[in-house]
């Protein structure tokens, strides 16, 4: 290091962290206003609003489906009616939260390794544009992950103050009465606090969660028991049946996908989260635990989180993948806890060890090369959105391969796809359109792997005489170069996320949001059938009469079931659906109306006026909302 680095090291470092941040923020912003609002969007600050404004209270009967803690809608709800409804003021307020995140994992990483190694971590969450999209919508990821370092700001470090276990416990509660599916964090928590901090810090903790755990179930007693009631095995709690609102028979709503899209989902979840899953893991394998050691509050720490941290893990994949609820949102479920895996980044980087793993080098290669492969086959949806994808699927497609045909070797004649065509019976346009997005982004990644594996080989012979290192640590180092290069990094335009569209979002929905007001008078009764928009459009209207079931759409949709139990919890049915549709004064949906809903329409007196179209233009994707008054 020259004399220059080494006496500004600190500036430099200190400007690094705040060019991180500025990018981030840049970032952030650009994502507010590109992505297009989702479901679940919608969902929180709509039923937020109405909650927060007292149309509906909490577990209200025939109120909105409390399919969430109260705090997952009430909060973004608060900030509505504060600031005024519309996706304008959650997107602010979710950019506000994700901004705060940063500094609180910064100051966290510096307390246990230093501002060098807190900087580090803060590029490496601002170069995955992934995380950053997750934040910048008005959903509870952003929220939790808010809540979550900032508790965990409080609560880690050498002899803690007691007002200081309080603030944390008080916020670790929080994140329970927000998403449940948080419920090992407090668990976690008061663990750490008695291990490392003594028995004294322990009591305060468990009597500061509990008070509110008590105080927060009391409000809401026993209807609160309906979010808890899911989750517990049935076997071993039949007491909570009466709260068990829907057989698994009755859910209208499934998702039935193939092994392959299984193993798709679950590579998709580790390359969009690389740092904090497989990184991580590896940071792990390289770690030396005598380092770690050398500083008992920060080894217990370590051990304490990478806990939570693998049990959050776990209870996602399965509650994602072992589900037919919501199979595709493993890596957003992720975004909850992957402050906890950047926190656990920056205590083991300094304990870092060249000379482990030593013998281990064939199996790391092996591995190596699978999860290259692997992480390939997971990128297909964004590969076939690249501006080269084009001329790649043309030279796979018309690959000539070489044929023997009469002892001779062949070239030219036979073509790639004739090959795949032939061996498993396929035609032209499947192997154009189906077979060949997936398998080159596949056959690429194993190219990478044993690319890679090579160069890291010959790096190691040339290294092994000069210093004291693993072929195991050099491959493992590598691969998260290897990683950062396969992850959804903005060098490669962030990939493709479902919800990216243009630059006018915002305006966009304002526009159709003022447009619906136009058409619909203050009052009126709405069926809202629109499964392709969000329901943040309703937030426009003027005290719409709604059937709050509706809200979720096909998610609280079920097939039979006895309508007024499903209507007193927030659920529909076809009897609930046709009944409200006889008292409504406008049918919104999206287009085409299915047959039968056309001649309930007709029946009813209905006429179609204006559409929405689009009400939101993404690119070549178009939404519309189709419209119905009965005057």
């Amino acid at each position: 290091m020259s004399k220059f680095l080494r006496r500004h090291q600190i500036k430099l470092t200190y400007f690094t962290a705040i060019a991180a941040l500025t990018a981030y923020v840049i970032q952030a912003y650009q994502a507010m206003n590109s992505l297009r609002p989702s479901l679940d969007e919608g969902v929180y600050l709509l039923k937020g609003y109405l909650l927060a404004s007292g149309v509906f209270t909490p577990y209200q009967p025939y109120g909105v489906w409390m399919n969430k803690m109260p705090l997952s809608f009430l909060i973004p709800g608060w900030v509505e009616v504060l600031f005024g409804p519309g996706l304008i003021t959650g997107r602010w307020y979710a950019l506000i939260l994700s901004v705060l995140i940063l500094p609180g994992i910064w100051l966290i990483a510096r307390r246990f390794s230093g501002e060098k190694v807190a900087t580090l971590i803060l590029v490496l969450i601002v170069i995955n544009p992934i995380g950053i999209k997750f934040y910048a919508q008005a959903i509870s990821q952003v929220l939790i992950a808010f809540l979550l370092v900032w508790s965990l700001f409080f609560l880690l470090g050498e002899k803690r103050r007691n007002w200081q276990i309080v603030t944390g416990s008080v916020l670790a509660a929080i994140i329970v009465f927000t998403r449940e599916n948080m419920l090992p964090v407090i668990l976690f928590i008061v663990i750490l606090m008695f291990w490392q901090q003594g028995k004294k810090a322990g009591w305060i903790s468990f009597a500061t969660i509990s008070v509110l755990f008590l105080i927060g179930h009391a409000i809401y007693f026993p209807e609160i028991l309906t979010n808890w009631a899911k989750w517990i095995p049935q076997s071993i709690t039949p007491f909570l049946d009466p709260w068990r609102i829907r057989k698994p028979e009755e859910i209208a709503y499934s998702e039935s996908i193939s092994l392959l899209s299984y193993i798709f989902i679950f590579m998709q979840g580790l390359r969009w989260h690389f740092f904090v899953t497989l990184g991580l893991g590896i940071m792990g394998f390289l770690t030396s635990i005598r380092k770690l050691k050398q500083n008992y509050w920060k080894y217990k720490t370590m051990i304490v989180l990478s806990g939570l941290f693998v049990v959050l893990f776990l209870l996602h994949v399965w509650a994602s993948l072992g589900n037919d609820y919501c199979k595709f949102c493993l890596p957003g479920y992720i975004s909850f806890f992957s402050p906890i895996g950047f926190i656990l980044l920056s205590i083991l980087i300094p304990a870092l060890s060249a000379t482990i793993l030593k013998g281990w080098g064939w199996l790391i290669s092996f591995l190596f090369l699978v999860t290259t492969t692997l992480f390939g086959f997971a990128t297909y949806q964004d590969f076939v959105h690249l501006p080269t994808y084009p001329n790649w699927l043309d030279r796979f497609f018309g690959f000539p391969v070489p044929w023997m045909r009469k002892g001779q070797l062949i070239l030219g004649e036979v073509k790639f796809w004739q090959i795949l065509a032939n061996k498993y019976n396929l035609s032209f346009e499947q192997v154009r359109l189906e077979v060949l997005p997936v398998l080159i982004p596949t056959i690429m990644g194993f190219v990478v792997g044993v690319v890679w594996i090579v160069l890291v080989f010959l790096i190691y012979l040339y290294l092994r005489n000069k210093k004291n290192i693993s072929l195991g640590f050099v491959l493992l180092t590598s691969f998260l170069m290897v990683g950062i290069l396969l992850s959804p990094t903005w060098i490669f335009s962030g990939g493709v996320f479902t919800y990216d569209c243009r630059n006018d979002v915002i305006d966009q929905i304002e526009q159709s949001g003022q447009q619906l007001a136009e058409q619909i008078e203050p009052g009126a009764k709405i069926d809202w059938r629109v499964t392709s928009m969000s329901p943040v459009m309703l937030l426009f209207l003027e005290d719409p009469q709604l059937l709050p079931a509706q809200i979720n759409t096909t998610y609280s949709f079920v097939n039979g079931g006895e309508t007024d139990f499903l209507l007193r919890h927030g659920l529909w049915n076809n009897e609930a659906a046709n009944d409200w549709l006889s008292q409504a004064d406008y049918f919104l949906a999206t287009p085409p109306i299915p047959p039968e809903v056309w001649l309930q329409l007709q029946t009813l007196g209905f006429q179609e006026i204006p559409p929405l179209s689009p009400a939101l233009q993404c690119e070549n994707e178009r939404f519309e909302i189709q419209i119905f008054s009965r005057k």
